[in-house]
């Protein structure tokens, strides 16, 4: 507990620290931590602008012989830095408030205690003083407005005792609306989904309604856990600016592919209208200055590193003959009839200072004395390509290029490891190989 509070904590603090003044901070949590984090956040963002604790739902378990409760909510926290921040009201369908089901508007004495001045109100051409003790419930205006939607009636079955002692035939009533203000109980809404088969993905439909409540149309927001990208899916189609954050290289992928996809997913509203639109377009940022000579001793590795890179693209045709063949050190497979170099970052002493440019590839021009045709292909990491496809004079250069976190990730063992959603394996391929 003291480790998982103390990585949040450093985390929070950061997030605090580039909030906007009017936004808010929302965290998810569950009865393990809940109590623990609520504590903290009050030392962070300070008590007087905590905004609320909001019950939702998780995965309902009914397990039976327990000796306590199942489980069956998770709490979102919502802080703010000043008084100024965004808060927009949410209304949803009527519903019980005892056991959550759908009920249709219901007609109410539209009384409440306690005595208010002027006491008396029209009512249906009828100048009506209110019961001893109490008072109308809405002003002349809001009852004049109500009137005209159909919405006030007088129960003639009903008598009551006016102010000033007077039995009265008939007590006006109201119908309610057909929508109520959304409180801080959201276990109306699915707090959970599977729709990506990732293990603690947000339901769209919950995250709506914390994004429309908290935020305006072109505000920018950051998930700084966001997992499968249910924010970055749910901000798109609500017109907002996301920044999603994620270690892992399956998140990662699983985030690019339902934002390039987003056009077959459903409308806000969790309708059966696909959303049919395209999504803005968005980069993917892989952030970090490595040593990669220190990570992974390339001078050691280097035969493992080949096999690695070029495996990446389905080249196993690997032998040091090409190199004979095309009498170029670098050269270890072919593709298609044409030379595979491996970009020999292993002799640079910083990954910075590698680059391949314009003069890298008129060097290699050279050492074939201009007589290079055709296609050649480079296999480098993504950033040490400063020039893209090139074409100088009868020499076609294809960069084969890959994130720097795949060499990150597999620089223990340089092996491919599957993705464990076969149903993004195709994307997966397509962002190692572009």
């Amino acid at each position: 507990m003291d480790i998982f509070s103390r990585l949040l904590r450093e985390r929070i603090i950061f997030l605090k620290q580039i909030l906007d003044s009017d936004g808010v901070f929302v965290i998810r949590l569950d009865y393990h931590f809940g109590h623990y984090l609520r504590v903290l956040l009050d030392e962070i963002f300070g008590a007087e602008n905590f905004i609320n604790d909001i019950i939702i739902n998780r995965f309902k378990r009914q397990q039976y012989g327990l000796t306590k409760f199942n489980i069956g909510n998770d709490y979102l926290f919502a802080y703010s830095k000043s008084t100024n921040y965004t808060f927009q009201e949410q209304i949803r369908g009527r519903i019980c408030s005892f056991c959550g089901a759908e009920k249709e508007p219901e007609w109410h004495q539209m009384i409440s205690s306690g005595l208010r001045n002027p006491p008396e109100r029209i009512i249906q051409g009828r100048k009506m003083l209110p019961p001893r003790g109490q008072h109308w419930k809405y002003i002349q205006e809001k009852i004049d407005i109500m009137d005209k939607e159909g919405r006030i009636r007088i129960d003639e079955s009903r008598n009551y005792t006016d102010l000033e002692g007077n039995k009265i035939n008939g007590m006006p009533e109201y119908l309610q609306t057909e929508h109520s203000i959304v409180d801080n109980d959201w276990t109306d809404l699915r707090g959970y989904v599977l729709s990506k088969r990732y293990p603690t993905e947000n339901h769209e439909e919950l995250l709506e309604r914390v994004i429309n409540t908290f935020s305006s149309e072109g505000d920018l927001i950051l998930d700084a856990f966001a997992g499968s990208g249910t924010t970055g899916a749910v901000g798109e189609k609500l017109g907002r600016k996301c920044i999603m954050c994620d270690f892992g290289k399956h998140a990662i992928y699983v985030m690019q592919a339902r934002l390039l996809e987003i056009s077959k997913s459903k409308e806000p509203g969790d309708s059966n209208k696909k959303f049919g639109k395209d999504p803005n377009p968005f980069c993917v940022v892989s952030v970090g200055a490595y040593d990669f000579q220190r990570i992974m001793n390339l001078r050691e590795n280097k035969e493992a590193y080949v096999k690695f890179v070029l495996s990446l693209f389905g080249i196993t045709d690997i032998a040091d003959k090409y190199s004979e063949k095309y009498k170029l050190t670098n050269i270890y497979a072919q593709k298609d009839g044409n030379p595979v170099e491996v970009y020999p970052i292993w002799e640079d002493e910083y990954l910075k200072e590698v680059k391949i440019d314009e003069d890298y590839l008129n060097g290699i021009i050279q050492q074939y004395r201009g007589n290079l045709k055709g296609k050649y292909y480079i296999a480098a990491p993504e950033t040490c390509d400063v020039v893209g496809d090139t074409k100088i004079g009868d020499a076609e250069f294809v960069l084969l290029t890959f994130p720097y976190k795949i060499l990150e990730e597999a620089s223990r063992n340089f092996q491919l490891t599957e993705q464990a959603m076969d149903l993004y394996n195709a994307q997966k391929r397509c962002a190692i190989g572009t």
